[in-house]
């Protein structure tokens, strides 16, 4: 048994807990406006327990690119390195429910919606969350990783899926956004799953840019990978709606509210997003 490496290995799990509670601490405070959250968690609020779930999962993925990636030269200068990417981190979570609130759920205010419940927005949350510790994972992990292209790839991600969204709703004139309003959570976790889903596929273009130095290279390289990722994930989830999702539509599924059916035909374009992302791009 290698003492000196289980307590590295001890040093990263007190680092992570540590950002975690600061984590909870800082949304307590953000949410302190509009309710009580130690009052909302004992009442069994659980729209809010989904926007902390997906808080700290996507924490924990975005760390897990600071611990897995290459060691810095001493146990030290490690540590001040995890420490600066859980801090951006957390800034990352930050902005995301920001860009969720004011852009990717327009004319809502998601703290008055979490307070009343509204498990769909809960649900949207935490897969937005999710989609940016993926994104925070990938531009951190690696030989490549630097603060800078952590922050431009955030940025480029969350453009790419405000754009994406938007996209979904005027190409199938659905009331997706309405829905998640009213409360509907199959369509929370429909829009959810899709976040995830296209934070993968953008985790295999990040992969893709093989480190480049070259900014506009990457960039392009980044468009393309990301371009090529989404058509295939669309034409997964023709298929999907066409061989699995027999009994009904996606249409359907949204305005009747129907959470199995938006759960399964969910988890297998996760699936889909998951196997394309990591081992096609």
């Amino acid at each position: 048994m290698n003492i000196i490496v289980y307590s590295q290995y001890a040093a990263y799990a007190a680092i992570f807990l540590g950002f975690a509670l600061v984590l909870s601490r800082s949304l307590n405070w953000r949410a302190s406006s509009k309710f009580d959250v130690s009052k909302a968690i004992a009442s069994g609020n659980t729209a809010l327990g989904f926007r902390r779930m997906g808080a700290q999962i996507a924490l924990a993925i975005a760390m897990l690119g600071v611990f897995l990636g290459k060691a810095k030269p001493d146990f030290l200068n490690d540590i001040y390195h995890s420490l600066g990417y859980g801090a951006l981190a957390i800034v990352f979570i930050w902005i995301s429910l920001l860009v969720i609130d004011k852009v990717i759920l327009p004319h809502i205010d998601n703290n008055e919606e979490i307070k009343n419940g509204n498990i769909a927005v809960g649900v949207v949350e935490l897969g937005a969350l999710v989609m940016t510790g993926i994104l925070a994972f990938a531009s951190i992990y690696g030989d490549s990783g630097t603060w800078l292209s952590s922050l431009g790839y955030f940025v480029l991600g969350q453009v790419t899926v405000i754009l994406l969204v938007y996209l979904f709703e005027w190409l199938t004139n659905s009331n997706l956004l309405d829905n998640i309003k009213d409360g509907k959570v199959a369509s929370g976790v429909y829009l959810a799953s899709k976040t995830i889903a296209y934070g993968l596929i953008l985790m295999g273009a990040i992969k893709g840019n093989g480190g480049s130095s070259d900014i506009l290279q990457s960039l392009i390289q980044f468009g393309v990978v990301a371009g090529i990722g989404i058509v295939f994930l669309y034409i997964a989830e023709l298929l999907i709606d066409k061989l699995i999702i027999t009994e009904t539509t996606v249409h359907e599924i949204l305005e009747s509210d129907n959470v199995a059916a938006a759960l399964q035909l969910s988890s297998i374009k996760v699936g889909m997003a998951l196997i394309l992302g990591v081992a096609i791009l």
